[in-house]
């Protein structure tokens, strides 16, 4: 499986993972450090079984043409239904953009995406823990809520990624420097 992620600037990315320690230092949570390979992003697109040498080309044609992006991170959710808990960034007309550019881009790998990532149920999110245990849901978001402080960054980078569901966890295919120009 591989997983297409906009990665922060290092301001960001250490303010997240701040939230991430937190979680494990209360033993609240660790979901999120325990992946081996994982760091902040949101993901922009997850795709099963798709033939690896083309994608990758896609995936840097795509890449090509992406600007970095402003971030603001103002509010904390939870998906329910898999008890993640998340901090959403405001939605931005270039983020909407870049995913809109990146669903074209791999158009013949669509009907391997994951559904939740595609355009019409897709809401950008950068997990803080995931698969909750129920009793630890409340506390998580507790917490989270508790130390919350709005976040301002900039996307610099996208990953491609490759996700194992073992504990070989996740391991960076390749990562492309937004062009500033």
């Amino acid at each position: 499986m591989f997983a297409i992620e906009a990665v922060f600037d290092q301001k960001t990315e250490e303010e997240i993972y701040a939230y991430w320690q937190g979680l494990k230092e209360t033993g609240l949570d660790d979901s999120m450090i325990r992946i081996p390979g994982n760091r902040p992003h949101i993901s922009l697109g997850l795709f099963h079984g798709v033939e690896r040498t083309m994608f990758i080309d896609a995936f840097r044609e795509f890449a090509k043409g992406v600007k970095p992006m402003a971030v603001q991170f103002d509010s904390v959710g939870v998906f329910p239904t898999t008890n993640t808990v998340f901090l959403s960034p405001l939605p931005s007309q270039a983020f909407h953009q870049a995913h809109e550019k990146l669903y074209k881009a791999l158009s013949e790998f669509a009907a391997k995406g994951d559904s939740y990532y595609k355009k019409e149920q897709w809401m950008p999110h950068c997990s803080l823990a995931i698969s909750v245990s129920e009793e630890a849901l409340l506390p998580v978001m507790e917490n989270a809520i508790q130390r919350f402080q709005p976040i301002k960054g900039t996307i610099e980078r996208i990953a491609l990624i490759e996700v194992f569901v073992n504990e070989n966890g996740i391991h960076h295919v390749e990562e492309v420097s937004l062009d500033k120009d």
